[in-house]
């Protein structure tokens, strides 16, 4: 089929009239912050454990069978805008898998191919992670271990920060860290893993991340563990892995 210059002006406009339709269509109206006028809105009623982590899927990958056993205050501190906020959508569908209460922050991420450094961005992340921590008398806190899993900045800055809040809050002995990263199925043999139940539930919170799949599919080992360990127990438990690895290696 032949079209004319006009014809094809047409088609050129209506496909781009489409795609700001859709593009606004997919940009959130942004609300979800950490007052205590927008928490009072929130169903947090039986809720007293909170979840802190750096991008949405890490609560998935990391927690995913803990949110489908408790219920927990899920706080996602970057929501990944530069993806036209692709995974805030996807975070805010996996958490309805669980009928998770969450709140999606929007501090930077990933942009031109680099992730952006938070340096500058610490001091209003801690003083976020602190309101949040004092808002409720929470009998859990989870967050990144201190390596960071396998080793991401944001993980690394996350555990850091939300330790110091815990420490200078009198809160440290409800801190958990996530499970150490095991790189090799050797290392796993004798861990024990979450049950079937939970991580059926677990690997259905994976489904909306589409745009981060090959992420999820990447860290497919660790799926079925979630071995959280106490932050006053991390460099006991870390130093005797590290010694039994050694040992079989001999």
């Amino acid at each position: 089929m032949h079209l004319d210059r006009v014809q094809k002006i047409f088609i050129l406009f209506c496909m781009v009239f489409g795609f700001i339709c859709i593009m606004n269509i997919n940009n959130p109206d942004m609300d979800d912050h950490v007052h205590p006028s927008y928490l009072d809105k929130l169903n947090l009623s039986g809720v007293d454990r909170i979840m802190i982590v750096a991008h949405p899927d890490d609560e998935s990958l990391w927690g995913g069978a803990h949110l489908a056993q408790h219920r927990y205050f899920v706080v996602c501190l970057t929501n990944a805008k530069t993806y036209n906020y692709r995974r805030y959508w996807e975070f805010k569908n996996a958490m309805k898998i669980t009928d998770t209460p969450n709140v999606i922050l929007d501090y930077p991420d990933y942009e031109n191919g680099h992730r952006i450094d938070w340096s500058p961005y610490e001091k209003d992340i801690e003083k976020d992670i602190r309101l949040l921590l004092s808002y409720r008398d929470w009998k859990e806190i989870a967050t990144h271990n201190p390596d960071g899993e396998y080793g991401h900045q944001h993980h690394i800055a996350t555990s850091r920060i939300v330790t110091k809040a815990c420490r200078d809050g009198g809160l440290y002995d409800r801190l958990n860290y996530f499970g150490i990263y095991q790189w090799d199925i050797k290392d796993v043999k004798n861990i024990v893993t979450v049950s079937r139940e939970y991580l059926e539930v677990k690997q259905k919170m994976f489904r909306p991340y589409y745009r981060e799949r090959n992420t999820i599919k990447k860290h497919r080992l660790m799926h079925p563990y979630e071995q959280w360990i106490k932050a006053s127990d991390w460099n006991r438990v870390k130093n005797k892995q590290e010694q039994t690895k050694d040992a079989g290696h001999q």
